[in-house]
């Protein structure tokens, strides 16, 4: 999960994110009526566009060593899934403490094994650092070398216990680009698969931060990462592994 810097998140007024936060539940339930799609990860439809990065709140307790090891993604943006994934299936996440901050390898799959040749992933490494002491505890922040400096990793909601090393991870980034907020909303699960049902554990968990302001463009709405048996993970015996 890769994020991206530049201005930090600025702050909506409370009434301005009520009202966008009322009209996004209005539009989305509208549309899910239409569509009796239920069970799949709602879009939303932000009025008026978005002017400055919304502020969520974030989980009040993470354990990082806890946190730390492998996660899957099941679920991503649309917009950042084209841009920094090329929408590949099998995006892992790989997180090891180090003193005083988090090593982060990310991973997807490039190339499928065949009868003659093997899986290819390439992998990128980065560094997490966690918030400064008194900080808010889910404010991360996050560096990889094509970045100047670390971008936001906010874990907005957290499912399970830190003694069992957590189930899944809701990660939001927002950051200002020419003044234009570009928003990266990542769900991830310690298994490939969420839950027994994916798509019904995914749309609640949106639920759920969009209720906390997070508010995704039309056209970037959620999208499901391709996991399972078919995928071939860093680890994995004979997979070819690409460091960039």
């Amino acid at each position: 999960m890769a994020l991206s810097t530049a201005t930090p998140p600025g702050r909506l007024s409370s009434s301005m994110a009520v009202m966008r936060c009322t009209l996004v539940l209005l539009a989305v339930t509208a549309a899910a009526a239409a569509s009796g799609a239920a069970g799949t990860p709602p879009p939303t439809f932000p009025h008026p566009p978005l002017t400055a990065c919304p502020n969520p709140s974030t989980v009040r307790a993470l354990d990082v060593s806890a946190y730390a090891g492998r996660w899957y993604q099941a679920a991503v943006s649309a917009r950042f899934a084209a841009r920094s994934e090329a929408n590949a299936p099998c995006v892992t996440a790989d997180y090891t403490v180090n003193g005083s901050t988090i090593e982060v390898v990310n991973c997807k799959q490039e190339v499928a094994a065949t009868a003659s040749t093997p899986a290819t992933v390439r992998c990128t490494r980065g560094v997490a650092f966690p918030p400064p002491p008194g900080g808010d505890p889910g404010k991360l922040s996050v560096q990889f070398p094509v970045m100047p400096a670390p971008g936001p990793y906010w874990v907005v909601d957290l499912v399970g216990r830190a003694s069992a090393g957590y189930h899944a991870s809701v990660v939001y980034s927002c950051v200002l680009r020419r003044g234009v907020p570009v928003q990266d909303l990542f769900i991830l699960s310690r298994t490939p698969r969420i839950a027994r049902h994916p798509r019904r554990a995914l749309s609640r968990l949106y639920w759920r931060v969009m209720k906390k302001g997070v508010l995704l463009e039309r056209d970037n709405a959620l999208t499901v990462t391709k996991q399972g048996k078919r995928c071939a993970y860093r680890g994995d015996p004979g997979v070819k592994v690409v460091i960039s």
